[in-house]
């Protein structure tokens, strides 16, 4: 509901379609490419919580408070997240890489 009437208001979910929409297409160029076991899953959350920056970025309603930083909570709980994942997903993905040259290197 919106808080003032007559003001204009973003339409955020129809934004944060677009958002997962686009994830969607990334993770589906990615499983055609064959990515290794593990890598589509990380990929989601990793590109989930940078959606939720942007689009939080974005939104600018009176009912979501900033509660550190200036940051509203879904930009918090996305950036530790990222922290989380971001390192995870680095180690798979070196470990998977490193996996597929000494196959390479074998084959040859």
């Amino acid at each position: 509901m919106a808080p003032h009437l007559g003001v204009a208001y973003q339409p955020a979910n129809l934004y944060e379609a677009v958002g997962v929409l686009l994830i969607l297409a990334v993770l589906l160029y990615l499983r055609r490419r064959g990515v290794p076991p593990g890598i589509l899953g990380l990929t989601y959350l990793t590109l989930y919580p940078v959606s939720q920056l942007i689009l939080f970025y974005w939104r600018t309603d009176s009912e979501t408070p900033a509660i550190l930083w200036g940051l509203k909570q879904a930009q918090l709980t996305a950036i530790v997240m990222l922290l989380t994942i971001v390192p995870i997903f680095t180690l798979i993905w070196l470990r998977s890489r490193r996996a597929g040259a000494t196959l390479l290197t074998q084959a040859s």
